[in-house]
């Protein structure tokens, strides 16, 4: 392959800067921070190809019963067994079966490639059956009864098995009604059969197997290139890229196709594109870029967030360590995050999805980071970022206020505590918990719901207040719901303990 030099290069080399430009500036940058220092750009050869490796699927199902398909082998099951390894040997080796799979492929042209990322069913044979008999109830669809052992019978319940049964009043033996002195009634498990019904069969007596057998097309997918530079970089971009993703960056054109064996049949792809490796000045430090095609994918992709974002990083390194979040530091991470175009957009997407903390929350912000700096960072740095994000908006803009709802419930839970404790103490030595359940749930249900209302004006005031030092798009709606159920819970809890502990004393 040859280096271009001509102002085809030139062009590749101004718009990768641009398309730079439009990543980076907003976020701690601008544009005349960032300057191409050198460039170089060569044709670029990709090769791809297939090889759909054939092969059999086949699974076995088991029914109770006469549930035949054909062909059916009766009780043969050595034929039916050849049969399963002729299906196999064909969907392998036969190649009169893969005409119609063959001549799709053929007809993507450079689709095929794209096409080509899992298992085909390219001809289905169907199912093929056979009987076996049940060992279980030697074929007769029926077992023994277990509760009488097959003899039909069972000793009396009323005189157990004795025929007689003892009068107090006479003080004798008197003949047992039940089973009219012959100490035997009917087994109830078989109602005097000595036989039940085999579960195992359905009462078969046998079993239909059935095998589905399925011809299955499996590519494995190779890839070479010819390139000047960039060598390693390019190739480790090119196997963790799926090939469908490919059709976004080159086009394809189909080559030679072949057979590799009986059960193997090859595809060659072809095709012809642009690299371009350039140097970047941006601020201080240095970074070379790498792209491929004519929409200049990146493949080599340094790490030029984490020195945008060092301050941002670090501070939120900071927060994430902190058992306690501390308000001040979290609003100086906001106002960092804020004017970052990147990460303001992240805080957003975030908001509009996840209005509350969740670990789904958590995984999401793990990942938007990184894609939204389209992979220019570190994922360690990605995931410091974002963990950050709702330990913050929790600080800067929080659902409510602990605050307001402890001053109001505190003296409700003190107040029921002692309510509880009383009624142990004094209720007859009857703890709350066991026989008083029904004012034990009412009573500390209605207090929550009395002080709720006052507590949630409270907190909705502290809230609008912090609200007014947050802009509109990052504030987070006011949700009481959370403390209403834990006061609730724990006013429950404090009648039971105080009035377990009011017995106890007692």
């Amino acid at each position: 392959m040859t280096n271009i030099k001509n102002k085809d290069a030139d062009v590749l080399a101004i718009k990768l800067r641009n398309r730079l430009i439009a990543l980076l500036q907003g976020n701690n940058i601008s544009e005349n921070e960032i300057s191409l220092e050198d460039y170089q750009s060569s044709r670029c050869q990709l090769n791809y190809s297939v090889d759909w490796e054939f092969s059999c699927s086949q699974s076995q199902n088991g029914y109770a019963g006469n549930h035949h398909v054909s062909p059916h082998y009766g009780d043969d099951v050595n034929n039916y067994n050849i049969e399963s390894t002729r299906r196999c040997t064909i969907a392998k080796s036969d190649k009169s079966i893969r005409g119609e799979f063959i001549s799709s492929i053929a007809k993507q042209d450079g689709d095929g490639l794209f096409n080509s990322i899992s298992s085909n069913t390219f001809y289905n044979f169907g199912g093929h059956s056979v009987h076996t008999g049940c060992n279980n109830c030697k074929q007769s669809g029926a077992v023994y009864c277990g509760a009488c052992g097959g003899s039909g019978n069972q000793n009396c319940y009323s005189c157990a098995g004795r025929g007689k049964i003892y009068n107090s009043q006479s003080q004798r033996e008197d003949l047992c009604y039940g089973c009219m002195g012959t100490g035997k009634m009917w087994c109830s498990g078989c109602g005097g059969k000595g036989w039940i019904h085999c579960n195992t069969c359905d009462g078969a007596g046998f079993f239909t197997w059935i095998t589905t057998s399925e011809a299955i097309a499996t590519p494995k997918i190779y890839f070479s290139f010819e390139v000047n530079f960039s060598k390693i970089e390019l190739n480790n971009f090119l196997s963790i890229t799926p090939v469908n993703q490919l059709s976004n960056i080159v086009s394809f054109s189909v080559g030679d196709c072949q057979d590799i064996g009986d059960s193997v049949w090859r595809v060659y792809y072809k095709a012809f594109t642009t690299i371009i490796e350039a140097g970047f000045k941006i601020k201080n430090n240095s970074f070379r870029v790498a792209a491929i095609g004519d929409s200049l994918t990146p493949f080599i992709k340094p790490h030029i967030f984490d020195y945008l974002f060092s301050v941002e990083i670090e501070k939120s390194k900071t927060l994430n360590a902190m058992r306690k979040v501390d308000y001040k530091i979290s609003l100086e991470i906001f106002n960092l995050f804020k004017e970052s175009r990147l990460l303001s957009g992240v805080v957003k997407s975030f908001l509009s999805k996840y209005p509350s903390n969740s670990k789904e929350s958590i995984r999401y912000l793990r990942d938007a980071v990184f894609e939204s700096c389209e992979g220019f960072i570190s994922k360690e740095s990605s995931s410091v970022l974002g963990l950050s994000i709702p330990k913050f908006i929790k600080c800067i803009s929080p659902e409510y206020s602990k605050e307001a709802w402890n001053i109001y419930f505190l003296p409700v839970l003190i107040l029921l505590f002692v309510v509880g404790a009383y009624s142990g103490l004094y209720g007859g030595g009857r703890v709350v918990l066991i026989n008083g359940f029904s004012s034990s749930i009412i009573i500390p249900v209605l207090a929550t719901l009395i002080a709720a209302p006052f507590a949630a004006a409270a907190s909705s005031r502290r809230i609008a207040k912090i609200h007014a030092m947050t802009p509109k798009e990052f504030q987070v709606k006011s949700r009481h719901y959370r403390p209403i159920m834990l006061y609730m819970v724990l006013s429950v809890l404090m009648v039971y303990v105080g009035g377990y502990i009011g017995a106890v004393l007692k």
